[in-house]
């Protein structure tokens, strides 16, 4: 969801905002009439999360929220992330919220499951066993290449070597 807060400063009547998507298209927005100076104001819409969006906040009296006409701010969220904090502007101040930008585009058919790799290392993602506990590992190396699982529940996995060896985080190397 897409969060504004507003604290007006002297003059809330001057204040508006909007939230404009790539299309251009309003999607929502707010005046002031309600606002009362130094009294925070919060409004939440809910917005699709993968758009990118243009918040406008907007000072008719060309002078900001803050400073020479009291302390007001405005604070702007989206998906529960801080995005922008502000105050001292003139007319208005643009901040872009979502997904802007470039991204990688999204592929045309749905990519098969991974296959194993013949190197395989596993890796213990949990707090290490203590040396009574012992992996409930499979008969064969195939059997320990996708998990493991120790007595105590703790889980396992098998990274391949190359990930291992180019730098890949891991917690404890559990076989050789």
């Amino acid at each position: 969801p897409f969060q504004v807060t507003i604290t007006p400063d002297n003059w809330p009547q001057e204040i508006s905002w909007t939230l404009t998507n790539e299309a251009g298209e309003v999607v929502a927005d707010d005046g002031n009439e309600e606002m009362t100076k130094g009294e925070p104001y919060i409004w939440l819409e809910c917005v699709p999360r993968r758009e990118c969006y243009e918040f406008k906040i907007m000072d008719s009296g060309g002078d900001g929220l803050c400073c020479d006409h009291g302390d007001g701010n405005y604070k702007v969220d989206f998906d529960e992330q801080l995005v922008k904090v502000g105050a001292a502007f003139y007319n208005d101040e643009v901040v872009e919220v979502g997904v802007c930008g470039e991204t990688a585009a999204p592929t045309k058919a749905e990519t098969a499951s991974p296959t194993i790799a013949p190197n395989i290392k596993t890796v213990k993602i949990t707090k290490a066993p203590t040396p009574a506990e012992e992996l409930n590992t499979g008969d064969s190396e195939e059997d320990n290449l996708a998990s493991a699982i120790s007595p105590s529940g703790k889980a396992y996995r098998c990274v391949a070597s190359q990930l291992a060896d180019s730098g890949y985080a891991l917690s404890a190397n559990m076989c050789d």
